[in-house]
């Protein structure tokens, strides 16, 4: 497993077009900074462990970065937030023991945002929201006390014994200041499951980002049966929220089903070369 920091990635339309030539002058790149990752060296000891690959992270940078590139002529689109995703993977040998890793943790073009509390509370900032809110989210388990369970998880449901497959906020105070707003993604797979949550100044909003994430985690891992059931639940889910949302994941879907978008390509590229 490798670990790197200071890694900047960007999203710049070619110029060799109209279009392009007038989005580099008239805008500046897509970007995330600031950006953490940990990620397997190989295949192999990525299905061992349950996490993700450099090149399938990047992937997902680059379907974020590309959402945000094509929605930045609208004035919500956010330029300060902080994304942050985490696998959890449950020891065969000690079903009690788990191995939880933030596989990516990066912040949008100008850094993470301010978060304006109520009072004389001290302002929270993107990044210990997105931390705190993955973190929390795979803490929790059936039959925690209620005065242990913060309130963006107080509707958590329940598939067994275990946490739903989900988008978790708090809808009746989701965007009131100094309410808790966080919210986080939890997929549940079949050999771990991930976590991840968002955080951004602009009205864009939380959640379609993470309904864009928990596609893509989805397509990186196709051979997951329970992560491809964890999709449609959150499919339906965002749906039901906001067609839109949903719409969005079906696209993303699609890119990955026909495979020529150049996106995917140096992904492509490396499973091609990785895979048995």
């Amino acid at each position: 497993m490798r670990e790197i920091y200071g890694l900047t990635r960007d999203l710049v339309r070619p110029t060799n077009t109209l279009a392009g030539a007038i989005a580099a002058t008239t805008r500046p790149p897509t970007r995330l900074t600031n950006v953490t990752l940990c990620f397997a060296d190989d295949r192999m000891e990525s299905e061992m462990e349950g996490i993700l690959c450099r090149p399938e992270l990047e992937v997902l940078m680059d379907v974020v970065l590309t959402y945000l590139d094509e929605n930045c002529n609208q004035i919500c689109v956010p330029n300060y937030g902080t994304l942050a995703i985490y696998s959890q993977v449950v020891n065969s040998a000690d079903p009690v023991m788990s191995t939880t890793l933030c596989n990516l943790l990066a912040d949008l073009r100008d850094g993470h945002c301010q978060i304006p509390q109520g009072g004389d509370l001290p302002n929270l900032t993107s990044r210990t929201e997105v931390l705190s809110a993955a973190k929390a989210v795979l803490k929790y388990e059936v039959g925690m006390d209620l005065t242990e369970v913060p309130s963006f998880l107080r509707d958590v449901q329940i598939d067994g014994d275990e946490t739903k497959s989900g988008i978790y906020f708090d809808k009746e105070h989701y965007g009131v200041r100094g309410a808790d707003n966080r919210v986080a993604l939890l997929l549940n797979g079949d050999i771990g499951r991930f976590a991840a949550s968002f955080c951004c100044s602009g009205s864009m909003g939380d959640i379609e980002i993470l309904a864009l994430v928990a596609q893509t985690l989805v397509c990186l891992n196709r051979d997951d049966v329970r992560l491809m059931e964890s999709a449609r639940i959150v499919r339906k889910q965002m749906t039901d929220e906001n067609p839109r949302y949903g719409r969005m994941m079906e696209v993303v879907e699609r890119i990955f089903t026909d495979g020529t978008d150049p996106i995917l390509r140096d992904w492509q590229d490396w499973a091609g070369k990785t895979t048995p």
